[in-house]
């Protein structure tokens, strides 16, 4: 993976790893059993200035875009709303370029 992979666009931004830190364990915290993210290992990658969406890696190479609803506490699927692309490229190309152009 190049660094331009690693580069984030308006409205989105990388987080720091304290940030990224928080948003994993309210992630964690939010997460039901019957939640398809639930009990899968995910890092936190970038936020969006925008809404509560935070983008975080699967373990396999895949991200997921997270609409957190910042509730500190466990939430009833289908929250918090989600969606996975395949990889970190497919999501710049998919969302964040597009968000990039409207802001």
């Amino acid at each position: 993976m190049g660094s331009q992979t690693n580069q984030f666009l308006e409205p989105w931004e990388q987080l720091p790893p304290d940030r990224a830190a928080a948003f994993e364990a309210e992630l964690q915290r939010e997460l039901s059993p019957g939640h398809p993210l639930h009990g899968v290992t995910l890092a936190a990658l970038a936020c969006s200035h925008r809404a509560d969406d935070v983008l975080f890696r699967l373990d396999d190479e895949r991200v997921a875009d997270v609409h957190l609803t910042l509730s500190r506490k466990t939430e009833r699927p289908p929250w918090p709303s989600h969606d996975i692309y395949a990889s970190l490229d497919v999501w710049r190309e998919q969302v964040m370029l597009p968000e990039h152009a409207d802001s």
